[in-house]
């Protein structure tokens, strides 16, 4: 299956940087702080000051709610999260990404397809992986049926690749689970990842899958910063997450960090 996604055409650019939009906890989360307006104020915060710095999409994670549900959100936080998403995509007309952490597949592409989202991320689309949450298993050929029952064909999946915070259950080569991922589990775009959230992937590994995958583009979703741009300049894009907060995951977005990543990943040759 070649994927047929045209970045520049989706982005606006060959190489986008794209901003992680990391939410306080939501309704029902252990560390709600007891107002939906006050995230929603937050998050068109951070949104605005993401787009002012040049980012080239937004994509919204739940990642205030942990512990992370493994696969199947509950209800209140489907709700919250679609809140969220519906007044971002009412004031910023930039590519809107969904993830719903931990693997909750059902939720994203169904807020995804609710408020008029472009793409959603899927952090365990084929293989087993052994995670913090458990044991969680691809759900590809489910997602891409649903996809379909919604009327949403044109939401596009971008599915991890060995997805950081977890390991395989069965060790095998990283360009097969890049192969079987894009072209047998149907993700039109791939995301490779180091460790963990802070950590980004190796350039060997970005390179391994960006050969394994050549018609299918290649994102990196973890631990860039400044020092690590020259990585970006081995794929098709990227996210800038953690960072863009100084590392910390619960502080303001900093205009002049992520203005500066974009500029220096716009650089690149």
């Amino acid at each position: 299956m070649v994927s047929g996604f045209d970045v520049r055409a989706v982005f606006g650019t060959d190489r986008p940087v794209l901003g992680g939009m990391l939410m306080p906890p939501l309704l029902g989360a252990p560390r709600y702080g007891g107002s939906m307006t006050a995230v929603v104020d937050r998050v068109l915060a951070d949104a605005e000051i993401m787009v002012g710095a040049g980012v080239r999409a937004l994509t919204l994670e739940n990642v205030g709610d942990n512990p992370f549900v493994r696969d199947v959100a509950p209800a209140e936080t489907v709700a919250a999260f679609t809140v969220v998403a519906h007044e971002v995509r009412k004031a910023h007309s930039l590519p809107l990404g969904i993830n719903v952490m931990r693997n909750s597949w059902q939720a994203a592409i169904g807020i995804a397809a609710a408020v008029g989202a472009d793409y959603v991320r899927i952090n365990v689309l084929g293989d087993v992986l052994a995670t913090d949450q458990g044991i969680i298993e691809g759900c590809a050929a489910d997602l891409v049926r649903l996809r379909s029952a919604l009327g949403a064909g044109h939401i596009k999946i971008f599915g991890d690749v060995d997805c950081k915070h977890a390991g395989p259950l069965t060790r095998r080569p990283l360009e097969v689970i890049a192969r079987d991922t894009a072209y047998r589990q149907m993700a039109d775009a791939l995301l490779v990842t180091g460790v963990d959230s802070d950590t980004p992937p190796t350039e060997a590994d970005i390179r391994t899958v960006k050969a394994a995958v050549p018609t299918v583009p290649v994102f990196i979703a973890s631990g860039m910063s400044q020092e690590h741009v020259p990585l970006a300049g081995l794929c098709d894009g990227t996210t800038i997450g953690t960072y863009a907060r100084d590392w910390d995951i619960d502080g303001p977005v900093l205009p002049e960090l992520v203005s500066s990543f974009v500029k220096a990943v716009e650089a690149l040759p």
